[in-house]
């Protein structure tokens, strides 16, 4: 193997525009600009590497791999609208595996892609995925995909960007994408995928299964962020929604944050998918298009506290049971109606069922009569002669019909 090991090595078109018939090992730091061929490269091997491609430069392999963490720690970083071309194909008979691009594998890796950066790959790309399956190779990665970035993987060869399968063996691997489009299968077996904007991962199925005691998550950033795919659905086999940074208004809106096509079939074994532990308990979840007919779908929303306690007796909801709500209970007296009416046996305030007005919710309201805080006008006076009256009267039917 050639091996770069200067503190800093500048790479022209001239000096590496052809390459070597052997991969090119990178300890220390290498930049690209504004282009380089090569048949393989390994980014940190016997020591940490970082390979640099400027905006706009153009790396290309063109037989072995792209691997970033080699052995020792590795790191690659892209300008803004640059090209990555990955033409190997590294074969695995064992595992029918055909690969063309690795961070951290060997070694642990970070990878950060500028804003509008294109990666084609003819064979798999592996993040925190040992392409092997040996768990001694396993290493931690963290990737971040900058706005506008696109990954084309070339279904005939590969098929797929496959993140997480370290988790299984305890090495954390997180990757955030910001309205970035995959066009190939999502395969996320571990760890953590932060979707910022509106992120496409365009296939068959987008499949998402954990692997290992870490788990499998996915994290929505920001406001109305979501995964959309918009050829077909979702397997989702354990995969865990983390909203700690998800921000959409409270009240009773669904919002979607996974977004595929109709399908015919979505087994409910693919549509295991919870909140990770500890969120809020006012977050609900809810899978949609079982039908075959609408999108498939994931949503979510925040409830917050938009069922506040209430005082048993009080329809009027002013936080004080008095002569309004005895009022809103006659008014409705052997009428079916709500709580709001004086339905209080049946219903509460914000179920909407409805119930036969009687001698029990009058019951309910008489043992609460006074309970709660006045409104600054009623002043806790005592109630009128005629509220007297009806109290007095409406609790001996009570006790009348107790007797009977």
């Amino acid at each position: 193997m050639r091996t770069k090991h200067l503190c800093t090595i500048i790479v022209s078109a001239v000096a590496l525009l052809v390459g070597s018939a052997q991969a090119l090992d990178v300890n220390g730091y290498l930049l690209v600009d504004p282009s380089i061929t090569e048949t393989g490269i390994n980014v940190g091997v016997s020591s940490a590497g970082h390979l640099d491609v400027a905006a706009g430069a153009t790396l290309n392999v063109t037989t072995d791999m792209l691997r970033i963490g080699a052995g020792a720690s590795g790191q690659l970083t892209t300008g803004a609208n640059a090209t990555i071309n990955a033409d190997g194909n590294y074969y695995w008979p064992s595992q029918f595996e055909h690969g063309s691009f690795s961070i951290g594998a060997d070694g642990d890796a970070i990878a950060s892609f500028g804003a509008g950066t294109t990666i084609n790959s003819k064979g798999e790309i592996y993040i925190g995925y040992d392409y092997r399956w040996d768990p001694a190779h396993s290493a931690a990665a963290d990737v971040t995909f900058g706005a506008g970035s696109t990954i084309n993987i070339d279904q005939t060869v590969g098929w797929a960007l496959k993140i997480g399968a370290n988790e299984a063996v305890g090495r954390e691997v997180r990757v955030r994408m910001t309205d970035t489009t995959l066009n190939g299968v999502l395969f996320h077996t571990g760890g953590t995928l932060e979707v910022e904007g509106t992120v496409q991962a365009n296939s068959d199925s987008a499949r998402f299964r954990t692997s290992g005691a870490l788990g499998t998550y996915i994290k929505p950033i920001g406001e109305g962020s979501k995964l959309v795919n918009n050829i077909g659905g979702f397997q989702l086999m354990g995969l865990q929604v983390d909203v700690s940074e998800y921000s959409v208004p409270q009240g009773n809106t669904w919002y979607s944050i996974l977004e595929g096509t109709p399908g015919t079939d979505w087994l409910a074994i693919y549509r295991d998918i919870s909140f990770a532990a500890g969120t809020d308990p006012n977050w609900l979840i809810q899978t949609v298009g079982d039908d075959g007919i609408e999108n498939r779908r994931v949503e979510v929303m925040y409830a917050g506290d938009i069922n506040p306690p209430y005082i048993m007796g009080d329809s009027s909801l002013d936080g004080y049971v008095d002569d309004a709500d005895l009022s809103l209970l006659l008014a409705n007296w052997h009428n079916t109606t709500d709580w709001g009416h004086g339905n209080l046996s049946d219903d509460d305030p914000f179920g909407g069922t409805l119930g036969f007005v009687d001698d029990a919710d009058l019951s309910l309201l008489l043992a609460n009569w006074h309970a709660g805080t006045p409104p600054p006008m009623a002043g806790g006076s005592v109630p009128e002669p005629a509220t007297m009256l009806m109290l007095a009267i409406g609790a001996a039917g009570a006790l009348i019909r107790r007797k009977h």
